[in-house]
């Protein structure tokens, strides 16, 4: 039941802002009795902190999975750049990292979750690039899919592909 409540709460979470998502709705959305979170779940920010871990969870390993399954940097770069065309980053989940990262500024747990994820997409960049085009390769994973989702628009695969190319001569692995 955790998971199918934690599902639900990132649905809300996606659809109506941290701001609003409630025990109620949650509960709602999960199909269960609103005193049964607290069966789970010590408060709202318990809830709040496993549903992002949760979703950072399933993002890193598959990030790890497109990483470990490159044979080189250019099969890397265009893995990298499938995740930020869509396969990492779809409407719903970068809406959520969005409001993982304004509630980290207000949360030392979910901060913590925020910085981990960080430092294991990192990890995951270094099977294949330097530990500065990794930094860099992360701001852009992050940075590409938020200027499209505010610009409305898709983003070019070869584009992102060449984007992370470059960062990776500029700071090639020793």
């Amino acid at each position: 039941m955790p998971t199918r409540i934690l599902d639900a709460a990132l649905t809300v979470i996606a659809e109506h802002g941290l701001h609003k998502a409630s025990h109620a709705r949650i509960a709602k959305a999960a199909g269960v009795s609103p005193g049964s979170l607290t069966y789970y779940f010590t408060g709202i920010d318990d809830i709040y902190a496993c549903a992002f871990t949760r979703l950072s969870e399933g993002m890193s390993s598959q990030y790890e999975e497109d990483m470990r399954n490159a044979r080189d940097s250019r099969e890397a770069a265009f893995a990298v750049a499938d995740l930020i065309c869509g396969n990492y980053a779809g409407r719903q989940s970068i809406v959520l990292i969005f409001e993982l990262y304004a509630y980290a500024n207000h949360n030392t747990t979910v901060a913590k979750l925020a910085l981990d994820w960080m430092v294991r997409s990192r990890e995951s960049l270094a099977r294949h690039f330097s530990p500065t085009a990794c930094r860099a390769i992360d701001a852009l994973v992050e940075a590409l899919p938020m200027h499209r989702t505010f610009e409305g628009r898709t983003l070019d695969r070869d584009e992102a592909a060449t984007a992370v190319l470059a960062i990776a001569a500029a700071f090639p692995k020793e």
